[in-house]
């Protein structure tokens, strides 16, 4: 596990399927969520084909890809969802 800075710039965070499975992430809080979002979509071998957007989740909330990770409100623990746009009127995250 990466050593915390003090100033929680570096926090774990858990990403979470829809159709089930998660991962854990040390990130930096200035990163844009767009960056987290392809390192979990290449963790968990995600290839969509050509149209298929997929979206990250926070307490129900869309992000949107160029904020930073921060600003979109994600600290330590926080739990993201990842699915494509279709899967969250299934899954009631709006």
């Amino acid at each position: 596990m990466a050593q915390r800075a003090p100033d929680k710039e570096l926090v774990e965070v858990t990403v979470r399927l829809v159709e089930g499975g998660s991962r854990e992430f040390d990130v930096n809080v200035n990163q844009p969520v767009g960056a987290l979002k392809q390192r979990a979509m290449a963790e968990f071998k995600i290839h969509p084909a050509p149209g298929v957007v997929y979206v990250l989740f926070l307490n129900s909330a869309r992000l949107d890809d160029s904020m930073t990770l921060s600003a979109a409100g994600v600290v330590e623990d926080s739990v993201l969802i990842l699915a494509t746009e279709p899967q969250v009127g299934e899954a009631g995250l709006r």
